[in-house]
């Protein structure tokens, strides 16, 4: 329990069961709420890529938390990988599971909420996310719409998602550059441990690389002790560039890894598309807000057209803010500011959407 003037915040733990594998565990996550007034709506946040476990929502406090100081009750799960389960691999990119266990959390914290007597005025849901979160907020969406029709969505709000990891990897290979070369191996090592795939790191990794990365040991597990660079969860994604020394891809990845025509490719591409939410189900029952810059060379702007193609295609009732608004980071901040705009012009929801 944290609190100040403005927030009152709840670090804690819930349980998740897999149904594709019958594995049951232990989760963590956090929420935030107004310090001195009930909650108006709760807004259900998948946050960004991170490579620290320090940067885990449960373990500090997150940038999207200062939403609860307008109002709303924050809930911001940590993913499996992260803050109680640091040891375990997080399945990156694996939206459905990841989907899974956001909407595990919220449904575990609402009763939390109702326990303290803190529900909030609204029963509607706001969904956000940006980067890996954007990508999730949309497989969250989907689940809620298909899974879940009792939960009232308001609005989903996702930017800058890899909503097609194909266009991603393909964009940065092409490019062979970007300002955090380690999401690619985050991407091979994420599908291959959360789809099973077995893939020889040696076709796609320079000679030792693959032992920087991740350890040199049995790679489900994850070693805090460890000095591997991803998988020790100590550094964070521009710590991790840092070590790597370079912004190439290049310089991590073989030549097969960088060319989608060989053999060993074929079982991940797979797999990046089966995972990619573009090829899902669209959501009709809410708003939906997308936001991207044209300017990321991390999650390409070819994800927004892909995304936007299906949306329009499907009837969708969304609306979009793009345009030049810099890096990776930079539009992040450009995201929530343009999500408190949209939530908070004239201090009313309603008014806006």
């Amino acid at each position: 329990l944290w609190h100040n003037e403005e927030c009152v915040s709840y670090s804690g733990t819930y349980n998740w069961y897999n149904q594709e594998t019958g594995d049951a565990m232990t989760l963590s996550g956090r929420i935030v709420l107004p310090a001195n007034k009930r909650a108006s709506r709760i807004v259900l946040v998948s946050h960004f890529t991170i490579g620290s476990n320090a940067e885990a929502p449960s373990m500090s406090f997150p940038l999207e938390g200062i939403l609860a100081a307008r109002g709303l009750a924050v809930f911001i799960p940590d993913y499996e990988g992260y803050g109680v389960t640091a040891n375990r691999v997080h399945p990156y990119l694996c939206p459905d599971i990841t989907a899974s266990q956001v909407t595990t959390m919220y449904f575990t914290a609402l009763e939390f909420l109702k326990h303290i007597n803190a529900k909030p005025e609204h029963d509607e849901v706001i969904l956000m996310g940006y980067s890996q979160g954007g990508a999730v907020t949309m497989a969250v969406a989907r689940k809620f719409e298909y899974e879940y029709p009792d939960v009232k969505l308001r609005v989903v709000i996702a930017g800058g998602g890899p909503y097609d990891i194909c266009a991603t990897y393909d964009k940065l290979i092409e490019n062979n550059f970007t300002d955090y070369p380690c999401a690619i191996p985050m991407i091979i090592q994420g599908l291959n441990y959360g789809m099973h795939l077995n893939l020889d790191y040696s076709k796609f990794f320079l000679p030792g690389m693959a032992e920087k990365m991740f350890g040199d040991k049995d790679r489900t597990y994850c070693d805090p002790q460890s000095t591997s660079w991803v998988n020790s969860k100590n550094y964070t994604m521009a710590e991790i560039t840092q070590l790597i020394g370079s912004k190439k891809i290049s310089s991590i990845m073989t030549e097969e890894a960088m060319d989608k025509a060989t053999d060993n490719m074929t079982e991940l591409y797979r797999s990046m598309v089966d995972n990619s939410v573009v090829n899902g189900p669209v959501v009709y029952n809410c708003p939906i807000y997308v936001f991207h810059s044209m300017d990321d060379n991390v999650v390409p702007y070819e994800n927004f057209q892909t995304l936007n193609i299906k949306l329009y295609n499907g009837g969708a009732d969304f609306f979009t803010n793009i345009g030049h608004y810099g890096n990776h980071v930079a539009g992040c901040l450009r995201f929530l500011y343009s999500t408190m705009t949209l939530l908070y012009e004239h201090n009313d929801i309603d008014r806006v959407l």
